[in-house]
Order: C-alpha cells, then structure tokens, then sequence
C-alpha cells in the first residue's frame, strides 16, 4: 500500500511543527507519528493546490497506473484525493517499488505542469509504503483506500478505483 502526496498540501510551518513533535518522540514511534499527522493535514485539505481535483490530473494519475499494471504490477485498489494518493499493488519480481513510484511521479508531474500550468514539482519527493502481511491486512488496506474519501467527508468521489484489475 502506498501513499505520495502534493508538493504543497501541508504548509512548510506545519510539517516543520509535525517533524518537531516527532523527534521528541521514542524512536520507533516517529515514522508512525509523522504518518498519522501528515494524513489528518491532507484529509483537512486546508492548504496546496488541490489540483488532483481537476479531473485531467486525476486522469493522468489513473492512466499511469494503468499502463504497467499487469507488466510490473498488479494493480488493486486506488483513490486520487485533492491533494494525495493511495494505491495498493503487488510488484512483480525485477521491479523496485522505488523505480515504479518514482517513474508514477515523474511523468505525472510533467504531464500535470504541461497540462494545468502547474510549476513543478508537483509531488513531495517521498512516499509511504506499507508491505501487506496477509489477506485480513489486504482487505483492511482495501477498505481503507475505497473509504478515503467518505474520511475526508465526501460521498460519490469519482476518482476511486471500483474493483481489481489483477486476477483474485
């Protein structure tokens, strides 16, 4: 299960603020700190572009998905919100999940420039991933993913994947 997110969904003052209280933290649990607030930021959408809600950036996103999906990856479950993603795949064997988030991120943010005059970059160069342990985790991961919108208060989002594209 991944996560990548806008260039500028968190203000550079809030990160910094959210990074602050993760060092004052135990060791092991800042990664998970950082990933909880920086989540309830996005779900918020208070601040960035949110120009994943143009329909030709969510499109773009979804058709980079798709176009190795099935070669380099399964492709499971997505959702394009305003200002992040979520997506859930299985990486074939000779595939780097860094190379395949990293070639998503790179078209995408020149396709999304070009297309919506949006100075680049458009992604946070990080990403969180999370390796699925067995099929209670998948279907939790699942659940999560198609219910991300209803979290962030919207119903009927339409940039929300509706089934598998690989074979169950």
């Amino acid at each position: 299960m991944i996560t990548y997110r806008l260039a500028d969904p968190i203000s550079e003052e809030e990160y910094e603020l959210i990074q602050n209280e993760a060092k004052a933290l135990p060791f092991k649990q800042r990664d998970r700190h950082m990933k909880i607030r920086v989540e309830n930021n996005l779900h918020e959408a208070r601040y960035g572009s949110c120009c994943l809600n143009n329909p030709i950036a969510a499109k773009i996103v979804i058709d980079a998905w798709y176009y190795f999906a099935g070669t380099r990856y399964d492709l499971y479950e997505w959702v394009v919100m305003g200002n992040h993603i979520h997506v859930l795949i299985r990486q074939f064997k000779g595939f780097s999940l860094g190379k395949i988030i990293g070639s998503w991120k790179s078209y995408t943010s020149k396709k999304i420039s070009q297309q919506l005059n949006i100075p680049q970059p458009v992604w946070k160069p990080e990403y969180w991933d999370r390796m699925i342990r067995d099929e209670d985790h998948f279907q939790n991961a699942k659940y999560y993913i198609l219910n991300n919108p209803i979290k962030s208060g919207i119903v009927n989002w339409p940039y929300v994947s509706t089934g598998s594209f690989a074979p169950e």
